[in-house]
């Protein structure tokens, strides 16, 4: 994963006082913020994946922990070996930075 620096955002809900919650990261705001890649583990290789934000079909208000139930490995899924899916975890959030030998080689230097 050369070229990516890890940031992870926390999942959990908190009380904002008054017994409200405090709203959890969705996509656009992820995406608003920085993050341009969601990191995914899968349950039984432990292979880690990137998926990019703004290729996802959800909706941009969509909670970032409902994405995990559409995640799964496709290596370990296919084959006539497995019957279903394996599904895949969320790790984080992260963004991709860009690699310093390709901006070197872009800029002449």
């Amino acid at each position: 994963m050369r070229g990516v620096e890890r940031r992870h955002v926390g999942w959990r809900t908190s009380t904002a006082g008054a017994g409200r919650v405090k709203a959890e990261p969705t996509i656009g705001k992820a995406i608003n913020g920085g993050y341009d890649l969601l990191e995914a583990k899968c349950n039984r290789c432990d292979r880690v994946s990137l998926v990019p934000l703004r290729a996802l079909r959800q909706p941009k208000d969509t909670p970032i922990w409902k994405l995990e139930a559409a995640l799964y490995c496709e290596p370990c899924s296919e084959g006539r070996h497995y019957s279903r899916r394996q599904r895949a975890h969320i790790l984080g959030l992260t963004y991709a930075r860009p690699d310093p030998e390709t901006q070197t080689k872009r800029s002449g230097k």
